[in-house]
């Protein structure tokens, strides 16, 4: 399955400009949805992508936006969640907060929102608020209408677009 979605992405990135490198990791509970993340020189498109899709994959693209850390004071801890993301994060200012995103973990209901937060988040602003770090929110917003629709997308349904967004 990894190969097959491999391929789709291969021959989507080959007609777009700028990605160099991506990865591929399977949703929850499943090895039939991906979730993936490929890389260009200011940021990441990113998809979900069923074995049974067909057709280009539909990327979303989320800027890398390095110049909000250059006011944390903790650069060690920076250097070591970027080394931990493996190249592939983002960092987002939410409110007075700012956030390093690693996507090698994933959308929250990505499949349903593209614009999703992603599952694995850092608070840079606040590190005291990062004691259980891991996977923040994985099930967050997963409620029957987000479970309908990721069997859906599983099985190569088109995208719905979420409701009241």
């Amino acid at each position: 399955n990894k190969q097959v979605v491999n391929r789709a992405v291969e021959k989507s990135l080959a007609v777009r400009p700028g990605p160099t490198e991506f990865f591929t990791t399977p949703s929850p509970f499943n090895s039939l949805l991906w979730f993936v993340a490929a890389k260009d020189s200011g940021g990441y498109y990113t998809a979900y992508r069923s074995v049974f899709d067909k057709g280009p994959v539909q990327f979303t693209y989320f800027p890398r936006n390095d110049q909000r850390a250059d006011t944390i004071s903790n650069q060690k801890d920076l250097q070591l969640l970027k080394k931990f993301a493996q190249g592939y994060y983002t960092i987002e200012k939410w409110g007075d907060t700012t956030i390093l995103n690693v996507l090698r973990f994933g959308q929250v209901v990505g499949w349903y929102n593209p614009k999703e937060k992603f599952s694995f988040h850092y608070y840079l602003t606040y590190p005291k608020e990062n004691d259980l770090v891991v996977q923040r929110g994985r099930f967050m917003h997963w409620n029957s209408q987000t479970a309908k629709a990721f069997f859906r997308r599983m099985f190569g349904s088109p995208l719905d677009p979420p409701r009241g967004k």
